[in-house]
């Protein structure tokens, strides 16, 4: 196991969170890297696939705790109406990739984020909602998301 995944076991052991079960939604625009981070959270290594067309569903394990991700054609939609929302802006390795707050402009949730620190749900107005920076192939950036995401989880 490598040392990014036991330092996520390591989190949620701490945040008591390794017996609850949880469902993850990968969703994102074609080429993204959603299956990517799917096989580097699951294997810890990154894996060479074909483009991914069909909606999927699989079963999900880090460290004691499980998530079942879905595709977003796979979800009703009142299972995910409260969920909090991590976005992840993945490829920040390449060139031309875009910044934070760029990303952020782009998708017009500047003012709806709610923040990187730790808030806690009931003094929130709104679903927590959050991006964070990435780049999966070198393993930076999403664990950080994670740990965001992992304080909301019931």
């Amino acid at each position: 196991m490598s040392w990014i995944l036991e330092w996520f076991d390591d989190i949620l052991d701490y945040l008591g969170l390794t017996k609850k079960p949880s469902k993850l939604l990968l969703y994102g625009l074609n080429n993204v890297g959603k299956t990517t981070l799917l096989h580097m959270l699951r294997d810890g290594q990154e894996v060479q696939h074909f483009h991914t067309s069909n909606p999927t569903s699989a079963k999900l394990r880090i460290g004691g705790l499980k998530f079942t991700t879905f595709d977003p054609e796979t979800i009703p939609d009142e299972q995910v109406a409260d969920c909090p929302i991590m976005i992840l802006g993945n490829k920040i390795d390449k060139p031309d990739g875009l910044g934070e707050e760029d990303l952020k402009h782009r998708l017009g949730i500047t003012q709806l984020c709610t923040g990187k620190s730790r808030v806690p749900r009931v003094d929130l107005t709104t679903r927590p909602l959050e991006v964070f920076m990435c780049s999966v192939v070198r393993r930076q950036g999403y664990s950080e998301g994670f740990r965001w995401l992992s304080q909301y989880l019931d």
